[in-house]
C-alpha cells in the first residue's frame, strides 16, 4: 500500500462531470477514478502535466484503459504549500471513435 501524500478533494464541477462522464460500465469508470485519486494523492507533478505554461498550478490527468475502450481527462489544481489537490472537472474519450 501506498502513502497518501496529497490530500484530494472535489472542487465545485467534479460530481456534475462524473455523472456526465459516466458510462455505467459498472467496473471501470469507478476502477480509474479510484486510479486516478490515488496517484495524485502520492505524487500530482509525476502524473499530470501542465495544461498552460502561464496558467500555473493547473494540470491535466489522464487514464487510458483500453479494456473499457476510453480514457480519462481531469483538470485539477495543485495547490503545493498545502500539498493539496482540488479535482477540477472530468471528460471521457472513447478510444474507438473515429
Amino acid at each position: 500500500m501506498l502513502a497518501r501524500i496529497w490530500r484530494v478533494f472535489n472542487g465545485p464541477e467534479w460530481d456534475e462531470s462524473v455523472k456526465a462522464a459516466d458510462p455505467r460500465d459498472e467496473y471501470y469508470f469507478l476502477r480509474n477514478l479510484e486510479t486516478l485519486r490515488d496517484a495524485l494523492a502520492l505524487d500530482p507533478y509525476r502524473y499530470s502535466h501542465p495544461f498552460l505554461a502561464e496558467r500555473g498550478e493547473l494540470r491535466i490527468y489522464q487514464t487510458r484503459d483500453q479494456a473499457a475502450g476510453y480514457r480519462l481527462i481531469a483538470a485539477i489544481e495543485v495547490i503545493s504549500p498545502a500539498k493539496t489537490v482540488e479535482l477540477r472537472w472530468v471528460v471521457r474519450e472513447d478510444l474507438n471513435a473515429p
